[in-house]
C-alpha cells in the first residue's frame, strides 16, 4: 500500500520523464530504505501494488543502477542493492529539483510500522481488506472464528488463488466455537465450514482446516500476506465478538511482529484438521510417519528369523521409536493438557 506522500513522489518522477515502474521502484527504495541482494530485492518489490511484473522490476533495477540512483553495498562478503547516497544530487544536476525534493521528504518522514484502521465495522477497514488481498503474490494466511464465505472481497481471494497465490483458511471447529461462544454457536460453525468448503471446492492452491482448541482460534478475523503485511483484529475473544475489535495494519517495517504471527499461524496450521478427506489422510500419514515406520520395523524384528536382518530391524526400530516420540510429543502434551484440564 502506498502512502499519499509516496504517490506524490511517484507522480513527480513520472512528470520528470521516469517510467511508472522506475518511479515506483526508486520511490520504494528511498521510502522503505531497502538494502537486499538483487533477487531478494526484486521479490520484495514485487509485493508492492503496481510492481507485480518481476521482469519489469528487474529492468527498472538495472536502469536505476546504471544511472547511479541505486548502488551496491558490501555486506558480509555479499553485495546488497540500496539507494545511492547521491541520488538527490543526480536529480538536481539533471534539473529535476522537484523530484529530488519530493523523494527527500520521504527520507525525513518517520517510518510507519503500523496504523489503526479503526473499528472492524468501518467501511475503510473493509475496503483495505480488498486492497491488501489484491496485492498478494505468494501466500495468504486467513483465520476466522465462524464466518461464512459470503464476505466482502471473496472474488479477489479467488482471483489471487487462480493467479498462483496459496490460500490457507483456518476455521474454528464446532466443538471449539461451542467452548468459546456457547452451545448455540456450534451450528453456526458447521454452516461456516460448509460455506467455505463449497465456495472453495474448485479453487486451486486453497486449503481449509479446522482449529481444535480455543487458543488456536484467538487470531480469528486477522490476515497476513506474503510475510510483509499483517491485519490484526485486536479484541478480547473470550468476551467480545471479533466485529467489536479494532483493526491494526502492520507494514513490512514491523517485520518482527508479522513473522511472530506467521510462525504462530503455521504451528496452529500443522496441528489443525483438514476438511477434505484426501488432505486429512495425507496429513495423518505425514504426522505419524515415524510411528508407522517404528511399528513396521518392530513387527519385522519379531517375524524375521534370528539373523543379522533381525538385529538390523531391531536397531532401526529403536531409532524410529525415538524419532516417533520426538514427532508426537507436541500432540501428546496437548492431549495431556486437555485431560488434566477436564479433570479440574
Amino acid at each position: 500500500m502506498w502512502s499519499v506522500i509516496e504517490d506524490a513522489a511517484v507522480e513527480q518522477l513520472v512528470t520528470a520523464g521516469f517510467s511508472p515502474v522506475d518511479s515506483r521502484v526508486l520511490t520504494a527504495m528511498v521510502s522503505r530504505r531497502y538494502a537486499r541482494e538483487r533477487l531478494k530485492l526484486i521479490d520484495v518489490l514485487s509485493g508492492h501494488i503496481g510492481l507485480e511484473n518481476v521482469s519489469e522490476i528487474s529492468g527498472a533495477v538495472d536502469r536505476l543502477t546504471a544511472r547511479g540512483f541505486l548502488t551496491h553495498v558490501p555486506y558480509s562478503g555479499r553485495h546488497l542493492l540500496s539507494v545511492s547516497p547521491d541520488y538527490a544530487s543526480h536529480l538536481r544536476n539533471s534539473g529535476l529539483t522537484d523530484a529530488a525534493d519530493s523523494l527527500e521528504s520521504l527520507m525525513w518522514a518517520p517510518v510507519t510500522r503500523f496504523q489503526s484502521l479503526g473499528p472492524m465495522t468501518e467501511p475503510g477497514t473493509l475496503s483495505s481488506f480488498l486492497q491488501a488481498v489484491s496485492g498478494a503474490q505468494r501466500v495468504i494466511r486467513l483465520p476466522f472464528f465462524s464466518s461464512s464465505a459470503e464476505i466482502e472481497g471473496i472474488e479477489a481471494l479467488e482471483q489471487r488463488c487462480r493467479a498462483g497465490v496459496e490460500l490457507r483458511i483456518l476455521l474454528g471447529s464446532p466443538k471449539t466455537i461451542k467452548e468459546i461462544r456457547g452451545p448455540s454457536h456450534a451450528a453456526r460453525a458447521r454452516r461456516s465450514i460448509e460455506s467455505w468448503t463449497a465456495k472453495t471446492r474448485r479453487w486451486p492452491n486453497t486449503e481449509v482446516r479446522l482449529a481444535q482448541s480455543v487458543e488456536d482460534v484467538e487470531y480469528g478475523s486477522s490476515m497476513s500476506i506474503d510475510g510483509r503485511l499483517l491485519r490484526m483484529d485486536v479484541h478480547e475473544p473470550l468476551a467480545e465478538r471479533s466485529l467489536a475489535g479494532e483493526m491494526l495494519l502492520v507494514h513490512e517495517t514491523g517485520g518482527n511482529l508479522i513473522r511472530l504471527f506467521d510462525k504462530t499461524f503455521d504451528e496452529i496450521w500443522e496441528r489443525s484438521l483438514p476438511v477434505k478427506g484426501f488432505a486429512r489422510l495425507r496429513r495423518g500419514v505425514a504426522s505419524w510417519r515415524w510411528s508407522i515406520v517404528a511399528a513396521t520395523l518392530l513387527a519385522a524384528s519379531v517375524t524375521v528369523p534370528d539373523s543379522v536382518w533381525q538385529d538390523l530391524a531391531s536397531g532401526a526400530a529403536v531409532t524410529a521409536i525415538f524419532a516417533a516420540f520426538d514427532e508426537s510429543h507436541g500432540r501428546l502434551r496437548t492431549v495431556w493438557q486437555r485431560m488434566t484440564n477436564a479433570s479440574t
